[in-house]
């Protein structure tokens, strides 16, 4: 099944989800772990401790309690100590429920026995004083008795420092897993950017690659080309635009095809019969068939005229049509370029003086040669002429004038006339192209200055600014090589 563009995006944004997922739940485990520790050590670690802390304390107040009713013959101390005894033991027995690990456990074990020991050796002393014999239950006091109250201080000291050991490395724990559960976040967002960014990224280019090229392939067709090498391999909208979008430029191409072997063909049909009219004209005016009053003079001066205006642009049609298909013969030779555009300035001199527009050239001093055709290059110069006096008002300049720059000499024709829009400029060139519709002409008089120049291997460019002229540069190179 193809994969349309909607699917390509909602897979990526899959793929993200199940990334930030994975990332989430990553992140939430260490966050659960950091928890569960912090826990332990509120509720059973930090505890411990200080019951223990407290018991070993209360080991000196049960020995002060129990010396006092010994020495004092005080029953309240002896009531003291008993409400210490079972304060002592529940203390011993909540203990049992805040340690973790059998190493605990076992040391717990061995501090209530030796307390269970202490609490039989003060039985004993009771039991001897309750019998009048206060010396007997001195010695237990000051022998065996606080031998036993010492082991089980000892036993106490022995398993806090089990506890305090267990709590910072419980501390240490935790310490580690609010480092890694800050680590896992950052990862988690870092991560989850990158891949966004990374699929993101994947996906736009591998929609915007194809809608490029059929982007320049547009340019081209727009241009004239239709043959185009758009290969998109892609199935989806983009796919089928593409394909089809080669399908219209082949079509365009066999229109483009028809419509040049059409105007080809009008064009030679009616270049015979042009020329016979004009020919017909000419001698109908030197008096072949009888003298010619004015008004036929008259008349047949605008035959003529519109003769040589059809085939004109016959002619240009059918230049441009053999530029095309690449069947142009140029006649090289070995031309004096001031002569040339000597000659095409006198052409166009009558139109400049008729329009009230100063036409001048800037012959060169030295003679400037170069193998060119003649004939095709002053054609680019009298149609570059052509355009400036038609666009230049009156009162205004047209300037002829060459640059020597070595193997190369770039002819200029300049102008103040009201100039290219900057929109056309880029278009200027291309085929029945107008920046100034409404005045006239067809359109090819540049196309033909382009083809012609670059037959002779050289290029042609404009400079131009609305309201302030026109400047046209053609290089040429002086070996007459053919591009």
């Amino acid at each position: 099944m193809a994969l349309t563009i909607a699917r390509k995006i909602f897979l990526a944004f899959c793929l993200v989800l199940l990334v930030v997922l994975g990332l989430g739940l990553w992140s939430l485990q260490a966050t659960r772990r950091l928890h569960n520790l912090n826990q332990s050590l509120l509720t059973q670690a930090i505890p411990a401790v200080r019951d223990q802390l407290a018991l070993i304390e209360q080991i000196s107040t049960l020995i002060r309690h129990e010396t006092r009713a010994i020495v004092l013959r005080d029953s309240a101390y002896q009531t003291f100590h008993l409400e210490g005894v079972r304060e002592f033991r529940s203390r011993l027995e909540k203990l049992s429920g805040l340690l973790e690990g059998g190493e605990a456990q076992e040391a717990l074990a061995r501090a209530r026995a030796r307390f269970s020991e202490y609490e039989r050796l003060v039985g004993q002393e009771w039991d001897a004083l309750n019998r009048g014999r206060a010396e007997e239950a001195l010695r237990l006091s000051g022998g065996a008795t606080r031998q036993s109250a010492d082991a089980l201080r000892t036993s106490l000291e022995t398993l806090l420092t089990q506890s305090q050991t267990e709590l910072q490395q419980k501390v240490t724990a935790a310490g580690g897993l609010e480092r890694a559960a800050r680590t896992a976040t950052i990862v988690s967002l870092g991560l989850s950017l990158a891949v966004g960014l990374g699929v993101a990224g994947m996906v736009a280019v591998r929609i915007a690659r194809p809608i490029r090229a059929l982007g320049r392939a547009t340019a081209l067709v727009a241009q004239g080309e239709y043959d185009l090498p758009v290969v998109v391999e892609s199935r989806d909208e983009v796919g089928s635009l593409a394909r089809a979008f080669r399908e219209m430029a082949r079509k365009l191409g066999e229109i483009d095809a028809l419509k040049e072997e059409f105007f080809s063909t009008i064009s030679h049909e009616l270049r015979s019969p042009l020329t016979s009219i004009r020919e017909a004209v000419s001698l109908l005016r030197e008096g072949v068939a009888g003298p010619v009053s004015p008004n036929q003079e008259r008349l047949l001066q605008i035959v003529r005229s519109d003769a040589e205006k059809l085939l004109r642009l016959i002619n240009q049609i059918l230049d441009l049509s053999k530029f095309r298909s690449g069947m142009l013969q140029l006649d090289l030779r070995r031309a004096d370029l001031r002569r040339i555009m000597e000659s095409a300035a006198q052409e166009l001199r009558p139109l400049a003086e008729e329009r009230g527009v100063t036409l001048t050239v800037a012959v060169p001093e030295s003679s400037q040669r170069l193998i060119c055709d003649e004939e095709r290059i002053q054609q680019v110069l009298v149609n570059l002429l052509s355009n400036a006096v038609k666009f230049t008002p009156s009162g205004g300049m047209v300037r002829l004038s060459t640059t020597d720059e070595g193997e190369t000499i770039i002819v200029n024709v300049e102008d103040t006339g009201i100039g290219i829009p900057a929109g056309h400029l880029p278009h200027i060139f291309e085929r029945y192209h107008q920046a100034h519709r409404g005045r006239g002409g067809t359109g090819l008089g540049l196309s033909i200055v382009k083809g012609f120049v670059e037959a002779h291997g050289g290029r042609v460019w404009t400079e131009s600014e609305e309201g302030k002229g026109s400047r046209f540069h053609v290089s040429l190179p002086r070996n007459g090589t053919s591009g």
